[in-house]
């Protein structure tokens, strides 16, 4: 009895290495006949290094009736596009491919803008603002902190509107690195 029970097992286990085998080798064969994929990064017409992303958002736009949005047109808003577009070309020069200026939250007279800005993504804060006849840039865009939120100090000598910096953050004191929000 021991004997045939042990002959069993040995049958079983030959059985299912087969099987195992078989598998193994569909697999391996099925595999090999497969196009192989290889993922290729979409590239709009032209290069998409080479571009210079504007967008002013709903800053464009006349919401005051509630119903439907309204595309508005106005010299100063021209001009901030126009400006982007150029700083556009300029963070280009300087290798960053693609650049991205993108209006985020703009004063009521639309002469202070923060931008959310970037190569490749846009991600970083910073400021325009329209004095004198133009817009400027407001640097560096390391006066924000990880969650965007600008230093108190920057905003406050740069006199931006409440409206689109509400909150900032005041620089830890020594010997603690707790930061310290601040509602303006």
């Amino acid at each position: 009895m021991p004997k045939k029970s042990q002959n069993k097992f040995s049958r079983l286990s030959l059985f299912l290495l087969l099987v195992v085998l078989l598998l193994s080798f569909a697999l391996a064969a099925a595999a090999s006949t497969l196009p192989k994929h290889r993922p290729k990064l979409i590239q709009h017409k032209g290069s998409s290094k080479n571009i210079s992303h504007v967008s002013l958002g709903a800053m464009e736009y006349d919401l005051s009736s509630g119903r439907r949005a309204t595309k508005t047109t106005s010299p100063l808003t021209d001009s901030l596009r126009a400006f982007l577009k150029a700083e556009g070309k300029k963070s280009l020069g300087k290798n960053c491919r693609p650049v991205y200026h993108n209006v985020v939250a703009w004063s009521d007279d639309k002469k202070q803008v923060l931008l959310s800005y970037g190569c490749i993504t846009p991600s970083i804060g910073m400021f325009a603002v329209y004095e004198n006849d133009e817009w400027k840039l407001i640097s560096p865009t390391n006066q924000f902190n990880e969650f965007g939120t600008p230093l108190c100090s920057h905003v406050n000598e740069n006199r931006i509107d409440r409206k689109i910096a509400p909150v900032c953050y005041e620089v830890p004191s020594e010997g603690t690195d707790e930061l310290k929000y601040v509602v303006r």
